[in-house]
């Protein structure tokens, strides 16, 4: 449109000469069109007289055939049917017309009696030329056919009957000419290019093809469709345009082929000759003479050009030229056109006026720019702004730092293609763009963002719908807020963790002053009983009651014994143990078998790793806290279900967020899990309260059970996890696992056949008890160790120094990782051994390192026995 604007003279001047030209050029097209249609009605007449002669030819042949059978049908050899002599004369007919397939003759049921050339079925009466020549006792044309000689050509027959003396039928002579040899019938030489004679049977069935085309028209196959329903319907002589098998445009004519005028056709000639031959003619002329039009207006509109250039495009342009250099921002520019006394004079006066003008208030409006440009760039919020689609037209630095993307990758995209939001909050940031879309403000909202290296920061958004020039744009302000959440977050996690730790204190303490009380109670109920029984007969009456009374004393002592443990004021005995041995003693504990009576439907199994460490605890009151979480899970259960005990050796690498929050170290985990109900929320938060419970007190509980569970892990270090959902419920106790009373003495005999020579081992690991742990198995192992802190120091001690294998941790923290250190070994130790340990699962990391050269993968903690095999194997390999 502004090129159109610009040229505004030449293009009138071109309107000018196509009007000029308007009527000859209409003229034109009229004349080319009526020749045309003369062409193609000249060509109908023509191609329909071709047809005709077509099928006066064929019909002619079919006379020859007709006069030359019944003269055989006469012989009396042939009426008699003597077959020798039938041969003979048949034989020789065939010689003297090689055109013809085969003669053959049959009797009056179609068998065949004789024929000129041996044929592999003798039974004619199927075909239809034969059946006519038999019914209506006359000569009969047939369909297109595959001959029976042996050979299988395609072939169209005739048949003629043969009668007696007495003029009885008795039989039927026939004769098959090759579908082949149909193009000496009709003259092809003169048809233009890409045209086409045909002959179909009565059945639309193609008998004759020229050119032969036997991907778009074999011989044998039907026509298309449409064109043999217009032949089939008409009965007479006709024509049509229309696109052949083959795609070609074509006109076409049809006439049917009839012994009598009043027999069905038995065959239909076709003639197609193609449009654009047709039409080449009246298009040549029609194009010369728009050449010769188009050369004309050309002349015309040069010399228009040439007189208009020096008059009026030429000051003109020079005025445009002149605007141009005032849009790309020269005001200093001036016209030669200003000392012309023309009328140009005028308009470049007030040209070069307008560019002093622009020039003054360009200089205003940059001082202007650049103060507000200063302010959005070097603001301490982060300020972008949007269309009102969502896309990000300009932000300042702080929203750079904020987002981790350049100005440039931001530019252009939406929110949505940046995958700026997590998808839970694309719904909030839709609805504020439609209030923007509105002219409404928004803000302050809070918002997640996902920052272009995949962390997450918390923003307070707010936005403001604007007007620079004419646009409508959006103001949008965002405020780093993680920090600040962050410390929320942790302040109100650590008030509730402060407030529960309160609370349960507060309750022990109430549990132990209740304990204190009622043991002096209970001394009496206790003693007294075991007194008096010693006085009183066996069968005395009153022994029953004296006997239930001190089970009920023993009962109220274990209950103040789990108030004790409330109340963190026992003295828990500690030793060294394994939880396998706890929970085995357990699973064969009378209370175990209780509570196997009491619930036949739940089954118990046991998961217990076999390289279990051991812990220093209190075996009496970690036997206490198995107890009690198996009768909870049990009890959890409606109907059928299971209850799984698992331990497990587990090394954190990192601090894990539960229930309680679990420090870096080494751990023997104790799992009870359970396919019940599982846990409310609201229950959750106050399962370890003393005295809270769901079950009806004094029938199946106290509210003691898991309290004295929570008290237990706390007197030793250790924490607790509860994983729960709809489908059952797993409480994770985490155990401080110790390596106390390592071996000292000889190895088993089983241990020697993985003890070293004194190989060197490089031990990379960023813990230090992990290092000293490490290096004391492999000193027991018989190899000589050396201990490095981090990848960077493993790199370096291996520059000067040789080992045959390096114990590489995977999760170092700062500095490189386990899968980068080894990278670097391996640019200068090309097939230095290794094995990576860590406390995850196999990551992406590990395996990457095994493809550079790595083998095996230990998880910590790792026991004497794997890693002296690990190693074994490792510098055998």
């Amino acid at each position: 449109m502004t090129m159109f604007r610009l040229h505004s003279i030449r293009s009138s001047l071109f309107a000018i000469v196509f009007l000029a030209i308007l009527p000859a050029l209409a003229i034109i097209l009229y004349s080319g069109l009526e020749d045309r249609r003369r062409s193609i009605e000249d060509a109908r007449q023509n191609t329909l007289l071709l047809t005709h002669a077509m099928a006066e030819s064929q019909q002619e042949f079919s006379r020859s055939v007709r006069q030359m059978l019944a003269t055989l049908a006469l012989l009396p050899q042939v009426q008699r049917m003597d077959r020798e002599q039938c041969r003979q004369i048949l034989g020789a007919m065939l010689e003297q017309h090689p055109d013809y397939l085969n003669f053959a003759l049959t009797d009056r049921h179609g068998v065949v009696q004789v024929a000129g050339s041996p044929l592999r079925i003798t039974d004619l009466a199927d075909r239809k030329h034969v059946r006519a020549a038999m019914e209506r006792e006359a000569f009969s044309v047939g369909e297109y056919i595959i001959s029976r000689t042996g050979s299988g050509t395609p072939a169209f027959a005739f048949a003629h009957p043969v009668y007696d003396p007495d003029k009885q039928l008795r039989g039927v002579l026939t004769a098959a000419i090759r579908l082949a040899d149909f193009a000496k019938f009709y003259d092809v030489s003169n048809l233009p290019e890409q045209s086409f004679v045909a002959v179909t049977d009565h059945q639309g069935i193609r008998l004759f093809y020229y050119p032969s085309l036997k991907d778009t028209n074999p011989i044998g196959q039907p026509i298309k469709k449409s064109s043999w329903e217009k032949a089939h319907l008409a009965g007479k002589p006709g024509i049509f345009s229309g696109q052949g098998s083959d795609g070609v445009r074509r006109i076409f004519a049809f006439e049917p082929v009839r012994f009598e005028p009043e027999d069905p056709p038995y065959m239909y000639v076709w003639t197609g000759i193609p449009e654009a031959h047709v039409l080449a003619p009246a298009n040549a002329h029609l194009k010369r003479n728009l050449l010769l039009l188009v050369a004309a207006a050309v002349l015309a509109l040069f010399i228009s050009m040439l007189i208009a250039k020096k008059t009026l495009l030429s000051p003109i342009e020079s005025l445009m030229e002149l605007s141009r250099r005032y849009a790309r921002g020269d005001l200093e520019a001036r016209s030669t056109l200003a000392a012309a006394p023309d009328e140009f004079l005028t308009l470049t006066r007030a040209f070069h006026d307008m560019a002093d003008t622009l020039a003054q208030s360009q200089g205003t409006l940059k001082e202007s720019e650049d103060r507000f440009r200063r302010l959005f760039e070097y603001a301490p919020e982060a300020y972008y702004l949007t269309d009102l689609d969502g896309s990000f037209i300009d932000g300042n630095k702080k929203a750079e730092e904020l987002l981790g993307y350049t100005r440039k990758e931001l530019i252009g995209k939406n929110f949505l293609e940046l995958d700026l939001m997590p998808e839970e909050d694309v719904p909030k940031a839709l609805e504020l763009l439609a209030l923007n879309l509105d002219g409404k403000p928004t803000g302050p909202d809070e918002f997640r963002l996902i920052r272009k290296d995949g962390g997450q920061v918390t923003v307070e958004v707010n936005t403001i719908p604007i007007m620079i020039g004419h646009e409508n744009i959006v103001l949008g302000i965002a405020r780093d807020i993680t920090e600040r959440r962050q410390a929320a977050e942790a302040l109100r996690e650590s008030e509730e963790k402060l407030a529960r730790s309160k609370k349960m204190e507060s309750l022990g303490l109430l549990a132990g002053g209740v304990a204190h009380d009622l043991n002096n109670v209970l001394s009496g109920i206790v003693s007294y009983p075991e007194l008096l029984l010693l006085d009183l007969p066996p069968d005395s009456k009153l022994r029953n009651p004296i006997e239930t009374i001190q089970e009920s004393g023993k009962r109220a002592v274990d209950i103040v014994q789990d108030l004790l443990t409330v109340a963190r004021g026992v003295a828990m005995p500690r030793q060294l143990l394994n939880i396998n041995d706890l929970v085995e003693t357990y699973l064969h504990s009378p209370e175990f078998d209780q509570i196997k009576r009491h619930s036949p439907d739940v089954t118990v199994k046991a998961d217990l790793a076999v390289d279990l460490l051991n812990i220093s605890g209190s075996p009496v009151h970690i036997g206490k806290a198995v107890m009690n979480l198996v009768s909870n899970a049990v009890e959890s259960i409606d109907g059928r279900g299971q209850v799984t005990l698992a331990t497990t050796n587990r090394y954190l690498d990192r601090p894990l967020r539960g229930y309680d929050d679990v420090a870096v170290g080494e751990y023997v985990v104790l799992s009870v899990s359970d396919d019940g109900l599982g846990i409310s929320p609201d229950d959750l938060k106050r399962i370890f309260e003393p005295f809270y419970t769901k079950k009806v007190m004094g029938r199946s509980g106290t509210g003691l059970g898991l309290a004295v569970v929570w008290n237990i892990l706390m007197d030793h270090k250790g924490y607790i996890d509860v994983l729960t959902s709809d489908k059952g419920t797993t409480f994770e106790l985490y155990f401080p696992a110790t390596r106390e009373a390592m071996p000292t003495k000889d190895l088993p005999a089983a241990t020697q056949s993985y003890k070293g020579r004194g190989q060197r081992i490089l031990v990379v690991d960023d813990e230090s008890s992990q290092r000293d742990i490490s290096c004391r198995m492999l000193e027991v192992l018989g190899y000589r160790p050396q201990a490095v802190s981090s990848g960077e120091d493993a790199v370096a001690y291996l520059q000067t120094h040789a080992v045959d294998l390096v114990l590489l941790d995977m999760i170092m923290d700062p500095g490189m990782n386990g899968r980068e250190t080894y990278e670097q070994i391996a640019q200068t130790h090309p097939r230095q051994k290794a094995i990576i340990i860590s406390g995850f699962a196999e990551t992406e990391d590990v395996l990457e390192a095994q493809r550079l050269g790595a083998g095996q993968f230990l998880k910590k903690p790792i026991t004497l026995e794997r890693l002296g095999l690990a190693v074994k194997q490792e510098l055998e390999r």
